[in-house]
């Protein structure tokens, strides 16, 4: 049996989306698996709880024992300082692995990853589902060969 490793996701957000919700089965899956794992949003966390939902996507991976953080990016400018912000809080949880989910969250993760040491393995996953994704599909293009792979 492989040792227990340390996981950390990048996300965009964690509201109650189609990839939030799949990396929430994900994570809670790897917890038996793994010695740590934590979830970064870039984007300000929801509420607790929301009406007619229960508890919110973060509320539920704290409970299974999974570190929820958030960077608190609200506006653009915010982004501009999030690769620092992002690289200081990797080099705190030094994960074996970093796994980004979507776009926004692989392009940060890409312009971060210089300044991680030590450098985790680094997975990028794309879901692209709007009407003209040519945009998403160019940039992952550029940021495609910083990864380790790519789903």
């Amino acid at each position: 049996m492989p040792h227990p490793r340390k996981i950390t996701f990048l996300i965009t957000d964690l509201l109650l989306g189609g990839a939030p919700r799949w990396l929430r089965d994900l994570a809670l899956g790897l917890v038996p698996h793994a010695s740590r794992i934590d979830v970064i949003s870039i984007k300000p966390l929801p509420p607790a709880s929301l009406p007619g939902e229960g508890l919110s996507i973060p509320q539920q991976l704290s409970a299974a024992g999974i570190g929820v953080h958030t960077l608190n990016v609200s506006t653009p400018l915010h982004f501009a300082a999030a690769p620092f912000r992002l690289a200081r809080l990797l080099n705190s949880l030094q994960p074996d692995i970093l796994y980004s989910v979507l776009l926004h969250a692989n392009a940060l993760a890409t312009l971060a990853l210089p300044l991680l040491s030590p450098r985790p393995a680094f997975i990028q996953s794309l879901h692209a589902l709007q009407d003209k994704p040519a945009w998403h599909w160019t940039l992952q293009g550029l940021i495609a060969p910083f990864c380790d792979a790519l789903i």
